[in-house]
């Protein structure tokens, strides 16, 4: 999964990369063909001011020519008058008539020429200074163009740097990652091996704390109560029972029916090795609880009963029981199912307790200042439980019927998973 997260992201760099090298390169491209277009237009129009520059000056001198061909025309003939003053006839003055007028013709003409040029120079120029203008505009945004190429420069070695230091990010969070995804991986071989290795032990114990049933011949006729024969504990008669919405094989570890037997005990071994009878009420014992919960994984099933006779259950599914050492504190209770409420997990990791009855010490249940039940506590069919006393047979914030007073009976029982 994170190999194709690595690569995802490769890829989207990759196409961002291209895109942005395509973008950059087209507007370079746009602009160098404007530029280059703009430089042709400058040249034609250099082209055209020189061309037409010379051509004025051409007619300029050329016209400049004629007229000083002119102007020694009358010279030749102011001077030509002066040598034949009064000495010529009507010849002469005829010729002069004739040249003079022509002279004179020649000149206007070539006046009128000549402000016909001075007209067309004028508008020339006024076009030059057109075109010059013109030149300086293309000029100011050829440097302009150069500019905002030298900016779009400048941004694509800002991208490139930009694009670099996210690679050199990416090769390092790709590195981290790489280095957690071997830690993760190392981690889940040492927990699969270690898991493997609990599975056999747990198979092993599993196969080796199946409770062997045998009947008791000729010792009782109750077909509930048989002989358990666990491997490693010494055998022991238990009751099984059947439990319609749960199911057969439940070993009954405490029942209660009428309050007949005392369950305020004054001697902690008779609460660590049970008592009572086991086809009324009774205690099966820390101890038998401490070392099958330990051989095996157990669940717990306990049915409480009040005066109306109206019944609720709490179901746990690993239910284990420390050792005496260890005050045969509840270690575990796993998951919580039923309709009585979870009361006994207030007692998780709790050790068992005692109370003081008068001069005596009573041994009866597991312990805490936050307690919500007690089924070994005493007995009171009478007593109103409008506060609950933690020495009193009771069970958690349930509240059945319209009775608030403590427990008629309950029942608690295991079954091996």
């Amino acid at each position: 999964m994170q190999n194709s997260i690595i690569s995802y992201e490769q890829s989207k760099v990759v196409d961002l990369e291209e895109r942005l090298a395509n973008s950059d390169n087209e507007k370079i491209r746009l602009y160098e063909a404007l530029i280059k277009e703009k430089d042709e237009v400058i040249k034609s129009l250099h082209f055209s001011v020189d061309l037409i520059t010379e051509t004025k000056d051409f007619s300029i001198k050329q016209m400049n020519s004629q007229i000083n061909d002119l102007q020694n025309a009358l010279a030749f003939k102011n001077t030509f008058n002066l040598h034949c003053a009064q000495g010529v006839g009507t010849n002469i003055d005829l010729k002069d008539n004739i040249i003079g007028k022509t002279n004179v013709n020649q000149l206007q003409d070539m006046q009128k020429e000549t402000e016909l040029l001075e007209t067309t120079n004028k508008e020339d120029k006024v076009l030059i200074s057109e075109l010059k203008s013109k030149i300086i505009e293309n000029d100011t945004e050829k440097a302009n163009l150069k500019v905002k190429i030298a900016e779009l420069e400048f941004k694509i070695k800002e991208n490139d740097t930009k694009m670099k230091e996210l690679e050199a990010k990416f090769e390092k969070n790709d590195e981290c990652l790489k280095a957690k995804i071997t830690e993760l991986e190392i981690k889940v071989k040492t927990n699969s091996a270690e898991l493997t290795k609990k599975d056999n032990q747990l198979s092993k114990i599993t196969s080796s704390a199946h409770l062997n049933l045998t009947l008791p011949l000729n010792f009782t006729k109750n077909s509930k109560i048989k002989v358990a024969h666990p491997i490693g504990i010494d055998p022991f008669m238990g009751v099984f029972e059947n439990i319609p919405s749960a199911g057969s094989n439940w070993m009954v570890i405490q029942r209660r029916i009428d309050g007949n037997l005392l369950f305020n005990r004054f001697d902690q071994s008779e609460y660590d090795n049970g008592f009572g009878d086991l086809k009324k009420e009774f205690w099966v014992g820390f101890e038998v609880l401490h070392q099958l919960t330990n051989m095996g994984r157990f669940e717990l099933y306990i049915q409480v009963v009040d005066f109306d006779d109206v019944t609720a259950y709490a179901r746990y599914d690993h239910f284990v029981v420390g050792s005496k050492a260890e005050g045969y504190i509840i270690r575990s209770l796993g998951a919580y199912s039923g309709n009585a409420g979870d009361a006994l997990k207030s007692l998780k990791n709790k050790k068992v307790g005692y109370w003081r009855c008068q001069n005596h010490t009573s041994f009866q249940w597991w312990y805490s200042d936050q307690m919500k039940c007690n089924l070994n506590g005493s007995y009171d069919s009478l007593e109103p439980r409008t506060v609950a006393k933690p020495g009193k047979f009771w069970w958690g914030n349930w509240k059945m019927a319209k009775s608030e007073k403590y427990l008629k009976s309950c029942k608690m029982l295991i079954r091996q998973v």
